[in-house]
């Protein structure tokens, strides 16, 4: 398939970073916060599918499921040890947000310390690691690009059916109106352990997918969190769908802007593209705190009333 190499490279990235923006979203709908850890789940299932990659001599590819896994029992057991203590002692949305930008800091320098026993122990170079050398072909493309879509589409599709089941209802109804929800009799608790696992498990996915094109590093989650963050508010934060056209728009900007730039910034193209990423989370909040999905409401809601009328 004659597809440029900078559209392959854009697509790949863009589902990386819509599946971690919808794990990104589905925090917010349910705690209400910005989980400020969401980069370094990723960076964590990069280092699972590491260790499967170059310490068990398997394909990286097969450290994807376990990177899902490991990710979400993660994510689950910080909303256990963590999260769910605050709530029940009303510390309130920033203090939570805070406990999460703790955990990022926390994890990035885990992360470094096994990256460094790695290097040290076994002399695997564990920093910079790329995984693109190890992939398989698939119609003349790299097969993460066939991988990465899947993922997100499969992704999109699970839970939009999740939500349409008894246990979607009882997630969203604990996010709603938690109180309401335990004396209808949900367990409340079991709810938003399974959204922090979901959540965990697809960044995490995600990491594991990173390094078959990009260089992975321990740093790159407190890097990244910026364009998780543009990308969800761009995409509506409360969709899921969102997050997804949020992540496909920022992460083409990302790949494809610094190129196109660059007759005009010689030096540092990529740090002008961050700041024009920030700055579009400004024109968001501004124009439509809703984003693009809610522009997309706001249309249907003019359409219906002209409808009736």
């Amino acid at each position: 398939m004659l597809i440029p190499d900078i559209l392959v490279e854009a697509t790949v990235y863009s589902s990386i970073i819509s599946l971690v923006c919808m794990g990104f979203t589905l925090i917010h709908i349910t705690e209400d916060i910005p989980n400020l850890a969401q980069g370094t789940f990723m960076v964590f299932g990069m280092y699972v599918s590491f260790t499967v990659g170059e310490l068990f001599h398997l394909s990286p590819y097969l450290g994807m499921p376990f990177a899902f896994v490991l990710g979400g029992a993660m994510g689950a057991l910080f909303f256990m040890a963590v999260i769910r203590v605050l709530s029940r002692n009303n510390v309130g949305e920033v203090y939570m947000t805070l406990s999460t930008l703790a955990f990022q800091i926390f994890m990035v320098q885990t992360l470094y310390v096994y990256a460094f026993w790695i290097r040290e122990t076994l002399w695997v170079w564990s920093y910079g690691f790329l995984f693109g050398a190890d992939d398989f072909q698939f119609l003349g493309l790299q097969g993460v690009f066939s991988v990465s879509l899947v993922a997100c589409i499969l992704a999109v599709a699970g839970l939009r059916r999740l939500m349409g089941t008894k246990t979607g209802i009882a997630m969203r109804a604990s996010a709603e109106n938690r109180e309401l929800a335990e004396v209808m009799g949900i367990d409340t608790s079991r709810m938003r352990s399974l959204t922090w696992f979901l959540s965990g498990g697809l960044a995490s996915l995600a990491g594991a997918m990173f390094p078959m094109m990009f260089q992975a590093a321990p740093h790159i989650g407190s890097t990244i969190i910026s364009t998780i963050m543009a990308a969800s508010i761009l995409g509506g934060l409360g969709h899921i769908l969102g997050a997804v056209v949020g992540g496909f728009i920022i992460g083409f900007t990302r790949i494809i802007l610094p190129g196109m730039i660059e007759p005009f910034f010689h030096d540092s193209n990529v740090a002008y593209t961050i700041v024009l990423i920030v700055l579009s989370i400004a024109c968001v909040f501004l124009l439509e705190p809703r984003g693009i999905m809610g522009v997309y409401e706001r249309v249907a809601e003019s359409r219906k009333s002209r409808q009736i009328s």
